[in-house]
């Protein structure tokens, strides 16, 4: 059956952009040759074999290195938004298809923080890997529990952060209108990241926590396809989709031939390999089998995802391949091919790097508007550099905050929702 396309204004004709989308997204779902040629590029990247067999499980536990892994994301991140309130920009511009390496000689002395994005990616993955082993874990309180324990892991200090940065000057204000209510909407339901007018709304970091919540309320339909397909051709599947959505908008408009809906190129769908990558890795590492990404090089994603940013076709395949790199680093961390920094200072950056990433959620939820605010107060005093320097000395500050918002908001929403599923637990054994 071909899929139906709605307008975006009910009772209207679709727009030309729409027209076309249709047009093709119809030919690619209906013709088997087109998506045998799509599943046959993506299947080398995502050759992975078969878990969902009934095997025995093993308990994990705590695993250390999965909060090392979120404080190099975390810092990253971090790295990356001290760009844009210093320079009016956090990439190089384009000059035509590739990179502009000419633009600014001051901004290739931070050239690596532009790469701070992926640690978004980063965590995608590592989160995809949590969520799958936390209700592999706790399958016994079904999908009630399942969202009982995402809401108070995410919302109760996320809807804090809104107020705050909403209500709070210098940031925000006791004020209302029309357009504010409409933003303060669609990031308090998570659905601003659908709007280009609302995605970078009162907290331009918040449009990741959006995809992250979506992602969750798609969960389900993951298992759905691994239960009826298994786990290779599932990856194969998604991943031909974040393949399509992230090349195809470039296609179209070389072409003029419109743009695919803003609401899909920015959908969980954009993202769904990314994070199921590490759902995969949970059920392999939970049923102790081994993987296809043991045999894949570290090193290949990793120079792919370098190279594929200085161009324009590729530069939207970073974010996978980063995926990609990261899931691999987690197997051979998770497997014992490598270890943690045990000794000299490594050792002492790791143990940070792993402390930092505990408190990371309420890192990421308030250290954008603090650089942003300050970064832009500085740029009629200070070179771009200089900003970048200063924004960098707000670590500390922004670390104590952090560490606030996790003792404060995080582990007693946390607590909470453990009563809420032992309540839960409660309630079924009586009923």
């Amino acid at each position: 059956m071909k899929p139906k396309y709605r307008s975006e204004h009910s009772g209207r004709g679709l727009n030309r952009s729409d027209q076309t989308y249709a047009q093709f997204t119809s030919l690619i779902l209906t013709d088997p040759n087109t998506i045998a040629q799509y599943a046959a590029f993506f299947a080398p990247l995502l050759g992975l074999e078969k878990t969902a067999a009934p095997t025995e499980r093993v308990n994990l536990g705590h695993l250390p290195y999965l909060d090392g892994l979120r404080g190099v994301a975390i810092l990253a991140v971090f790295f990356f938004h001290s760009l844009n309130p210093a320079f009016r920009f956090d990439k190089l511009p384009w000059a035509g298809v590739s990179r502009d390496w000419g633009y600014s000689s001051e901004f290739l002395m931070v050239y690596p923080f532009s790469f701070g994005y992926l640690g978004v990616a980063i965590f995608f993955v590592i989160s995809g890997y949590c969520i799958h082993l936390s209700h592999m874990r706790n399958s016994r309180d079904g999908w009630t529990g399942f969202f009982i324990r995402r809401w108070f892991r995410i919302y109760p200090a996320y809807l804090l952060a809104i107020a705050v940065f909403l209500l709070v000057p210098p940031w925000g204000g006791i004020w209302m209108n029309a357009d504010r209510l409409v933003q303060v909407c669609a990031s308090v339901f998570a659905v601003q990241n659908l709007s280009p007018q609302h995605i970078y709304g009162i907290n331009p970091s918040f449009w990741s926590i959006a995809v992250e919540i979506q992602l969750y309320l798609i969960y389900p339909l993951l298992l759905l396809l691994v239960r009826w397909l298994d786990w290779k051709r599932t990856l194969i599947l998604v991943g031909t989709m974040e393949f399509m959505l992230r090349v195809l908008p470039y296609f179209l408009a070389r072409n003029d031939l419109g743009m695919i809906p803003f609401s899909i190129r920015s959908s969980p769908f954009t993202y769904w390999a990314s994070w199921a990558v590490g759902a995969y890795l949970a059920e392999s590492h939970m049923r102790n089998k081994s993987s296809l990404l043991a045999r894949l090089r570290f090193d290949t994603p990793l120079i792919l995802t370098l190279v594929a940013a200085q161009f324009k076709l590729t530069d939207p395949l970073t974010f996978p391949l980063c995926a990609l790199t990261t899931a691999i680093a987690m197997d051979r961390l998770h497997r014992g091919n490598w270890r943690a920094p045990d000794t000299g200072i490594r050792t002492l950056i790791w143990k940070h790097l792993s402390k930092v990433g505990v408190i990371s959620y309420s890192f990421y939820l308030f250290h954008q508007p603090i650089l942003s605010k300050v970064g832009k107060s500085l740029r009629e005093m200070l070179p771009p550099l200089a900003i970048v320097g200063c924004l960098l000395l707000l670590y500390p500050l922004i670390l104590m905050v952090a560490r606030l918002g996790h003792r404060y908001l995080e582990l007693p929403s946390i607590s909470l929702g453990k009563k809420a599923i032992t309540y839960l637990r409660a309630r079924r054994s009586t009923g």
